[in-house]
């Protein structure tokens, strides 16, 4: 195969995930590639799944890789799917990966083999996200760097999850996107007694620039003062404990909840149902999903969050950058990497009273933003610690 031209000297670098859907793992790969690219590297991404639903830079090089389907055509590999997913899957709960892995691993092995005969070899490998390198555990490299980003539950000590967690895990080099995140892949490993290769904080990067910039975008908005959430309408997410809080709050601002529902509207029927028993569904909005979330993140007096868990807590970054403060309950992940100083003072404990004196004390007592809140998170910086990474 003909090597295309480019520069030999110019860094060069694969992003390996999963999907292209829209959503927090993908925008952060995005915001990545977009960083990397504009300090003139050159970027690979390696996705798994045909369905794109995010904008793509034009600069950025894009291969689809359908690995099971190259292994299906083989006929042995349509043979050893067929047994692995109708009968061992049946067997072993949960351990269609391990199969899967297996020649994963090695199709991947020979795709990017393909690509360094065609481009140049990559400096680094990326892969974002545990549904992207589960399904390709098999492979290794000392240029693969393997990004997770959410806490596990708490490890049950048995022997198929320790099992799982060795192949996906053991002697990896891993790179958590917070202290919790780190702390929870620890604690995984030692339960097992297993050892990473090496395991490293690198926090998601967000591009500050381009959210200040669209946060001025002019937008018609139902109230004039109002407290913010932005996030999907999940169990995540924890709405209920926000309605319940902001009743025990009675503060005069409504509450806006930016977020679609992709449970075909149940979710919402639910919330909007509990707004309702609390008598507050006069001064709640339900505005869905907005692509353009910041406007209503900049106007708000205060963003709140009460996820169950957060695994690195993005949106109170991105709210910062837009110059709204950020109360939020206290669950594991990056909220304490974040919310430092003055902020921290507005971090809540896992409970409506808690969650309501806070968020009547930070309109009571606002704070003024320092821009080293947000800015040491800032996406150039972020996207060159991956390239030291040894």
């Amino acid at each position: 195969m003909k090597r295309q031209q480019s520069n030999p000297n110019k860094k060069n670098v694969l992003i390996i995930i999963r999907n292209l859907k829209m959503g927090g793992l993908e925008i952060h790969a995005l915001n990545l590639v977009d960083a990397w690219i504009e300090q003139n590297i050159e970027v690979h991404l390696l996705h798994f799944k045909p369905k794109i639903e995010l904008t793509i830079n034009k600069k950025l090089h894009l291969h689809y890789f359908n690995y099971e389907k190259i292994f299906a055509l083989t006929g042995i590999g349509l043979i050893y799917q067929i047994i692995t997913k109708i009968i061992l899957r049946s067997i072993l709960p949960k351990s269609s990966f391990v199969f899967s892995g297996a020649y994963g691993g090695l199709m991947l092995r020979w795709k990017i083999r393909k690509l360094e005969q065609k481009y140049n070899k990559f400096d680094k490998i990326i892969m974002v996200g545990q549904g992207s390198f589960e399904h390709v555990w098999n492979y290794n490299d000392k240029r693969l760097y393997l990004m997770i980003v959410s806490p596990f539950n708490k490890p049950q000590h048995n022997f198929l999850d320790k099992f799982y967690t060795k192949l996906r895990f053991s002697n990896k080099n891993i790179v958590a996107n917070s202290s919790g995140t780190k702390k929870s892949m620890q604690e995984k490993l030692q339960k097992y007694g297993l050892k990473a290769k090496s395991l490293t904080i690198i926090p998601n990067p967000c591009p500050i620039e381009k959210i200040i910039k669209l946060s001025k975008e002019k937008i018609s908005i139902p109230v004039k003062d109002y407290i913010v959430q932005v996030g999907r309408l999940t169990y995540q997410k924890n709405q209920p404990l926000l309605l319940e809080a902001y009743k025990i709050a009675n503060i005069k601002e409504s509450l806006i909840i930016v977020g679609a529902d992709r449970d075909n509207g149940a979710t919402l029927k639910k919330l909007q149902q509990l707004a309702k028993e609390l008598k507050i569904d006069k001064k709640v909005f339900f505005v869905g999903e907005k692509q353009n979330p910041y406007p209503w993140m900049r106007a708000a007096k205060l963003f709140v969050l009460s996820s169950v868990h957060e695994g690195f807590g993005f949106v109170n970054v991105e709210s910062l950058a837009c110059g709204t403060p950020v109360v939020a309950v206290d669950c594991p992940g990056g909220i304490r990497d974040i919310l430092i100083e003055e902020q921290a003072k507005l971090i809540a404990k896992n409970n409506p009273q808690d969650l309501a004196d806070k968020i009547n004390y930070a309109l009571k007592n606002p704070i003024k933003i320092k821009t080293h809140w947000f800015n040491r998170f800032d996406a150039t910086a972020i996207s060159q610690q991956f390239l030291q990474l040894k």
